[in-house]
Order: structure tokens, then C-alpha cells, then sequence
């Protein structure tokens, strides 16, 4: 029989195997000692970034060219986090895992990544067909992708905002949209790349303060994917919509804002005609909606009562 017995650390327990003496169904049993210890709920054990790398290296899985690369890549795609030299696995990894142990579990089966490790050292040392493995992979991928009901971009018929942007691109640049054009989504979207303007830097992001803000078609974004600055253009549009601020669209408004942490303007419109003048700035929306204009202050106005 085994039973736990303490060691030097109170919280800690190893099994000893124990003989014991003969008995009778009915015999009655004295405790010898009863002792009351205190239990917590560990937590899961976690992988160093050593430890982790040295296990992928011993199990034969990954090629000692890219072991080196292996976290780097799982932090960008934000799959785990390291801290104190120690990996945390975030919500978006176990949602991963989750998916591809459901819908494709050859994904993160470790004897299936020893498998495919030899697969790529035999292609390398002309022992396998590259094309024969790729081809064996294409075959695992269309399976999951048919068992989803996915289609590729090449097999979609475009959606209705694609047509819309595209029809407003073409007018733009004086050329005609072909049946070509739109017979899938994949080529409306080649149309759109083609003819759409390029992305603009307009100002340097007010919140990190080191990375540029972008002018993209619908949004006005940090460039850093972890700041968060996001300004949707509609609601700037509305802004200037409302108020009638002497911007001429825009992207002339959010490019003057992002030069200094308040903007002055004048000769604004309220709900009531009223012309006044304020301070406005970009704060951030509740529930994490991205940032939008608010007003921060109220300014000097000539013949006016309102002041900053």
C-alpha cells in the first residue's frame, strides 16, 4: 500500500510503500497519529523558456535552425506570454488549441510533428518528393477546409461592400469594372489593391507617442498594433458634420489634432445655432471602442462668456 508521508517541506509529499500487519474483516483499527495539514491549490506547472525548448529539441520536434524562433513567433501571434522567464499560455492559445484539437488535431499531435520533421530532413537530403509531402498536406487542409464549409477567397463571390468600394475606386480612377473584376472575391480584391490610395501617415500617435498614425479606408490607427489608438473616420465625419468646425474633411481635422494634445476651434455650430469656441482632444471610449473627439475645455470667445 502506498500512503504520503511530509518531508523537509511541509507542503510537499512523497508516497513510501507500507506493509501492513494481517487482519480480520471486523477488527477494529486504532489510529497511531492523526495529523491535520494545511492544503493549497497549486498552480499548473509551467514551462521555462529553457526547459521548453530543450523538450521540443528532445521529442525531435522543430529543426534546430528555427528552435531559436519558436517563442518569438508564439508571443507575436499572441499565443503565450513570457514572464520572469516563464510561459503563460494566454486565452487566444487555449482557444487555438481548443480548435485545432476539435477540427484538425494532426496539428498539435507530437508524434504527427516528429513525423513531419523527418518528412522535411528526408526531403532535404533528397530521400522524399517535396511535392509528394506537400501534396499530402494540401490534401489534410482541403479535408478540414471542406468540413467547415470554407471556401477560399478564389471560390466566394465578392460581398457587398467589396462591390460598393470598388464601383466608387472605378469612377475615381476612370475605368470600368469588368466581369473579371468581380467574379470572386479574390479578384475584386486584386482590383481594390490595384486602384485604391495608398495609406497615408498623418501624425505621430498621441498615446504611444513614438509610432505614426495611419489614414486607412475606415479608421485612424496606431501603427503599433499594442498601443490601441483607433478613431473611426465615420465618427469624425459625423464630428464635422455637427459642428462645421473650418476643416475641409477629415483627414485635415485628426491630421491638426495630432500635432498637439488639444485643438483649438472657433466659430463652432451647437444644437441651437449658436456659434462658440473649445478646446478639443482624443479620449478614449468606453468598453475599449477605440478613442473619439471630445471637448476638454472651453475658449475665450470674442464678446462671449465662456472661457477655457
Amino acid at each position: 500500500m502506498n500512503i504520503a508521508e511530509r518531508n523537509d517541506d511541509p507542503n510537499a509529499f512523497k508516497y513510501r510503500e507500507v506493509v501492513l500487519p494481517e487482519f480480520d474483516v471486523g477488527d477494529e483499527l486504532r489510529p497511531l497519529e492523526i495529523t491535520t495539514v494545511e492544503g493549497h491549490t497549486k498552480t499548473p506547472p509551467r514551462y521555462g523558456v529553457g526547459r521548453f525548448i530543450t523538450t521540443l529539441d528532445n521529442k525531435g520536434i522543430g529543426r534546430p535552425s528555427t528552435l531559436d524562433t519558436v517563442i518569438p513567433n508564439l508571443e507575436k501571434k499572441k499565443y503565450v506570454k513570457v514572464v520572469k522567464g516563464m510561459l503563460h499560455v494566454t486565452q487566444l492559445g487555449m482557444d487555438v488549441n481548443d480548435w485545432t484539437t476539435e477540427h484538425a488535431s494532426w496539428l498539435n499531435d507530437l508524434e504527427e510533428s516528429k513525423r513531419f520533421e523527418e518528412q522535411l530532413d528526408a526531403v532535404e537530403h533528397d530521400k522524399q518528393s517535396r511535392d509528394e509531402l506537400i501534396e499530402e498536406y494540401t490534401k489534410r487542409v482541403a479535408e478540414v477546409k471542406q468540413a467547415l464549409g470554407y471556401q477560399d477567397m478564389s471560390e466566394r463571390p465578392p460581398s457587398q461592400n467589396q462591390l460598393t468600394f470598388a464601383a466608387r475606386l472605378a469612377r475615381e480612377a476612370g475605368v470600368t469594372l469588368t466581369d473579371e473584376d468581380v467574379r470572386s472575391a479574390a479578384s475584386i480584391s486584386k482590383f481594390i489593391s490595384k486602384y485604391k490610395k495608398p495609406n497615408q501617415e498623418i501624425g505621430k500617435c498621441p498615446v504611444c507617442k513614438t509610432h505614426p498614425v495611419v489614414a486607412y479606408e475606415k479608421v485612424y490607427q496606431c501603427t503599433n498594433k499594442e498601443c490601441g489608438f483607433r478613431v473611426w473616420k465615420k465618427s469624425v465625419e459625423n464630428f464635422l458634420e455637427r459642428y462645421h468646425p473650418e476643416y475641409q474633411d477629415a483627414d485635415a481635422l485628426v491630421t491638426d489634432m495630432l500635432r498637439r494634445k488639444k485643438t483649438r476651434m472657433d466659430d463652432l455650430t451647437g444644437k441651437n445655432g449658436n456659434r462658440f469656441s473649445a478646446y478639443y482632444a482624443f479620449e478614449a471610449r468606453e468598453h475599449g471602442n477605440g478613442y473619439g473627439i471630445s471637448r476638454v475645455g472651453w475658449a475665450r470667445k470674442t464678446g462671449g462668456t465662456k472661457h477655457e
